[in-house]
């Protein structure tokens, strides 16, 4: 474990990835011809690091069932799941035989205990693969509805060697409604899969029968459409390819298409090989590893790695045969015979193959031998790896393309101004690579991910960042692609071709490795990199970029905790930030800590309790501490000391006489000086209870009338109204939604509360088209020492075509409405349910005798479905001394994030924001795709109001487009968004 800085998830919540690509062609460079005849799914992105609620919620479901903390990495609105979640372990029950039947168990086991986490049903699930390695395992399932496989589907658990699960993830749709009963025959299937390609039933062939499975189409409103299909697999010459064609079992058309082509005798084999490519020169007497030698009438053996051969036979003198043909390869030369030597060979006397150009093709000598190179790599990393062995084919006639399918390579002979690609040793390693990551993943993957990892298998052979160099004919200094680039997610990589977004990923493990490199030496460095590399995709299975950089953090995690860091984590976080990942939370003092609430017991001290971690090293001596103050005095220190639990520690704040309010914060450090807090940003933030029974300036249970009214509304439907709310149920993909609420909150006989127009049916009285307010009363708080608002809340803006886009907010004013302080902006909250909020007022505002509060539901950006309602509304008060002043001298500032002026704008605009307290935050502006545009502020900002400008360019310089922009403001406690308009 290690931790070397504090990082926030600060991130967008409309934060945009890709998922249900179809992979083209697996060449080394893309092949217009036959990416012309794919068919690709629609690609509407998942949300990075999310910030909604329903991944918050989920966040806060797995600490309660499991314990500890646990962060959403992706999330995935297709199947509407978290894809991948990691946290501070826990343990995975019966995992402990350690036998894949005993795994699969155990993993069954906890994901029927914990469906929140998985939406998934187990009796639904089929095992697909376990993969072992670095100390790690990966479980995972894949979804059968009826017996018939659910494309692109997932249940995952990755657990250390000990059992403990450091990972997991579900992309499971549950409660399907398909018929899974064809309209179309398989027989059928194959005639149009067949009829829409050049098949010549003399060279090409169908491969097996047909499948039946389902595929979700994600839609753009999120969730997906299922289409029953046949997956019909054919292998033609002219185009050259491997298709699987999928053609809906009820309309009979092909809606996705994708093409699987990825792109006692002694003695030695040695001859002349180019190094990685001709453009570097020869390395004579280069020793060939895996070449079978035949010796006739007695036997045959492999190479070693120095290329020698024994057999130990006694048969006197004999002929012996080698050929480029081995354990792991079969290389054969298109254009002219297959190199062959037969030679005499005496007992005890070595006998030495020499493979020089009056013997063989140098593109034989050279792919022969980068090819086992690559496949020897792989092995000394992971010697339980394999993968069958191939045919390289080399000077085919074609030019400018290398190509790879299953267990064929193809390495085209120079000419079209392009080098022969079985002279250049990285096109040999990237096309093998192909290989290398079917063997892991059971496919390439989406987002380019094959192309990217064929990428770097190429970088790892030839310790350079430039991939094929000499691929256009004797042009030396280029190259075809650089994995030292600059380009970042999701932007290069959502919606582009798979070799341009092969790059980003490629260009973070390149990044990564040079920092490896340079804090432990070259030779570690890259061990360390390969390393991580290989079982990041053997264990994860990653199928998208992101889950492939959270993968790199896991593997490398050396204590089944991944909110205390990795041991290479700061090497592996500047990849993923060079190339717009995110990087996982990391807490170098972690403390976990359940509030007290009010109690009427004033004989009795009141313990208060909290798990405490140190990360970076020990708890530094008498650092764990609480700090109380009562009714607004100075603060008082109390020293936690550990309990009987592992971690635990506690201290008591001594008994209070009846009427004290005691704020109180928790505070720890570890020897190195890294400190933390709870809440974060004390002491400028505290919990608070009261001693006795608070008096009551407010108490609305909404059966009778408050004195509220509807304040300034634009909607065209949706304003506030008190009555009986009747209840609406939204269903998408099956699984119930309450879009409204079907009871008030009050226990019965309550039946009343404020909601936006209570309607019948969802999209007929929503808020629509503007905004509605809700304006309280005024309530005099003049003179109280201490006021605390609480009321239920029913919100719902997370369904529709364009959901979590509009905030909810509450605001307060002291002025009697004239001007407002923001309380919260909610973004988005998913959980169908009511919900208490609480707010100790004078963290945000004096109080005075004019207090009005406001709420406001919005539909102003694109349109989604929103409803809203509020109850059982109470302020609650600790009398005071009229008038009196606080008694620290300085009121906490409100956090505020203004719109923008003017808005809409040109060429520029300024954003004024308030932070109560010092912190760490960032500012930053979003397209409507999600893309990140510009970071205006990023660290430290003190207390107090802040303003920043926008000039409507990007990152780079340049001026961006006419269109809506959102700007967020997030930080470890607050966060906001707005949207702006940029007008030419």
């Amino acid at each position: 474990m290690r931790s070397c800085r504090f990082l926030s998830l600060a991130s967008a919540a409309v934060a945009v990835v890709a998922i249900l690509v179809a992979p083209p062609a697996r060449a080394i460079q893309p092949d217009a011809d036959l990416e012309a005849l794919e068919i690709r799914l629609p690609d509407y992105g998942s949300d990075l690091a999310p910030q909604h609620s329903a991944a918050r919620t989920l966040s806060s479901a797995a600490a309660a069932e499991i314990g500890g903390h646990w962060e959403v990495y992706r999330w995935s609105p297709a199947s509407e799941t978290a894809a991948w979640v990691y946290g501070s372990g826990a343990a995975l029950p019966g995992s402990s035989a350690g036998s894949d039947a005993a795994l699969e168990q155990a993993a069954r086991s906890f994901i029927t205990a914990h469906p929140a986490f998985f939406h998934a049903q187990e009796k639904d699930l089929v095992l697909d693969a376990i993969g072992r390695g670095a100390g790690k395992v990966g479980i995972h399932f894949r979804q059968l509805y009826r017996g018939i496989p659910v494309m692109n589907s997932r249940v995952s658990l990755v657990i250390t060697d000990s059992g403990t699960i450091v990972a997991f993830g579900s992309e499971f749709y549950s409660n399907m409604d398909v018929d899974t009963t064809p309209a179309l025959t398989a027989g059928a299937a194959i005639t149009t899969a067949q009829n829409s390609l050049t098949f010549d039933p003399a060279t090409d062939q169908v491969d097996g029968a047909p499948e039946l499975v389902i595929v979700p189409v994600q839609r753009f409103e999120g969730g997906a459409t299922m289409r029953l299909a046949w997956n019909v697999r054919m292998t033609t010459q002219e185009p050259y390819g491997i298709w699987a064609s999928f053609v809906d079992a009820k309309a009979g058309e092909i809606f996705w298409r994708l093409n699987d082509v990825e792109s006692l005798y002694t003695g030695t084999s040695k001859g002349d090989v180019e190094k990685i490519g001709y453009c570097n020169g020869v390395t004579p007497n280069t020793p060939f590893r895996e070449m079978t030698v035949s010796i006739a009438g007695v036997g045959s053996a492999p190479t070693d790695s120095t290329g020698a051969f024994t057999i130990n036979q006694s048969a006197g003198n004999q002929s012996a045969t080698a050929e480029f043909d081995g354990t792991q390869a079969n290389c054969n030369r298109q254009d002219g015979p297959d190199a062959t030597q037969t030679l005499p060979i005496q007992e005890n006397v070595p006998l030495d193959f020499s493979w020089t150009n009056t013997n063989s093709h140098v593109a034989e000598r050279d792919a022969y031998f980068w090819m086992n190179e690559t496949y020897a790599y792989i092995q000394d990393i992971d010697p339980t790896w394999s993968y069958q062995k191939i045919t390289i084919n080399v000077n085919v006639n074609a030019t400018c393309n290398a190509n790879f399918g299953g267990s064929v390579m193809n390495l085209f002979r120079e000419g079209g101004g392009c080098g022969n690609t079985g002279r250049i040793g990285d096109v040999v390693a990237h096309e093998f690579g192909h290989g290398i990551q079917a063997s892991l993943l059971g496919g390439q993957g989406e987002q380019g991910l094959g192309e990217g990892n064929a990428d770097i298998a190429g970088t790892f052979m030839s310790n350079e960042s430039l991939l094929a160099r000499g691929f256009f004919l004797n042009q030396c200094s280029s190259s075809l692609r650089n994995c030292e680039n600059n380009l970042v997610y999701p932007t290069h990589v959502v919606g582009q071709p798979i070799h341009d977004a092969g790059r980003v990923i490629c260009g973070f493990n390149w990044d990564m490795r040079q920092e490896l490199e340079a804090s432990l030496g070259a030779v570690q460095g890259k061990a360390i990199a390969a390393r991580t590399w290989h079982f990041a995709r053997k264990v994860f299975r990653p199928m998208e970029q992101p889950d492939q950089v959270l993968a790199y953090f896991v593997i490398d995690d050396d204590d089944a905790n991944m909110i205390n860091g990795t041991p290479h984590y700061d090497e592996i976080c500047v990849g993923a930030e060079n190339h717009g990942f995110e990087c996982p939370l990391v807490i170098p003092v972690y403390i976990v800590h359940t509030p007290l609430e009010d109690t009427q017991d004033s004989q009795n001290p009141y313990p208060v309790v909290a798990q405490i971690f140190a990360f970076d090293g020990d708890l530094a001596p008498d650092s764990t501490r609480v700090h109380y103050k009562t009714n607004f005095g100075a603060f008082q220190s109390l020293v936690m000391t550990p309990t009987a639990n592992p971690d635990e520690f506690s201290a008591s704040i001594p008994a209070q006489p009846t009427g004290t309010l005691i704020q109180y914060y928790i505070s720890a450090a570890d020897d190195l000086g890294q400190r933390n807090t709870v809440p974060a940003n004390g002491p400028g933030a505290t919990y608070g209870f009261y001693i006795g029974t608070l008096d009551a300036a407010a108490d609305h249970n909404m059966e009778t009338d408050p004195g509220w009214a509807l304040g300034t509304t634009t909607a065209t439907r949706g304003a506030w109204e008190r009555a009986d709310p009747v209840g609406v149920v939204v269903f998408v993909q099956g699984v119930p939604h309450q879009l409204q609420p079907a009871d008030d909150h009050t226990p019965d006989p309550g039946v009343l509360c404020w909601m936006t127009q209570n309607g019948p049916g969802a999209g007929q009285t929503d808020v629509t088209g503007g905004f509605t307010t809700l304006n309280t009363a005024i309530y005099d708080l003049a003179g109280e020492q201490y006021a605390r608002l609480t009321y239920w809340l029913f919100y719902s803006n997370h369904l529709g075509n364009n959901p979590s886009e509009d905030a909810f907010d509450i605001d307060v004013s002291t002025n009697g409405g004239t001007t407002w302080t923001n309380i919260e902006s909610r973004l988005a909250n998913t959980s169908d349910v009511w919900q208490r909020q609480r707010f100790e007022l004078r963290n945000f505002t004096p109080l005075t005798s004019n207090m009005r509060f406001r709420f406001i539901a919005r539909d102003v950006l694109g349109p989604s479905l929103v409803e809203a309602a509020i109850d059982d509304f109470k302020i609650e008060t600790v009398p005071g001394t009229q008038g009196v002043e606080d008694p620290e001298g300085v009121l906490p500032r409100p956090f505020v994030v203004d719109q923008n002026v003017p808005n809409p704008f040109n060429p520029s605009t300024e954003i004024h924001y308030s932070l109560p307290f010092e912190m760490l935050m960032s500012l930053k502006i979003y397209d409507v795709e999600g893309r990140m545009i510009r970071t205006l502020a990023d660290g430290t900002m003190t207390a107090g109001d802040h303003v920043a400008t926008w000039d409507g360019r990007d990152s780079s310089g340049g001026m961006v487009a006419s269109g809506i922009y959102y700007y967020r403001l997030e930080s470890p406690e607050y966060g906001a968004t707005r949207k702006m308009v940029l007008m030419k």
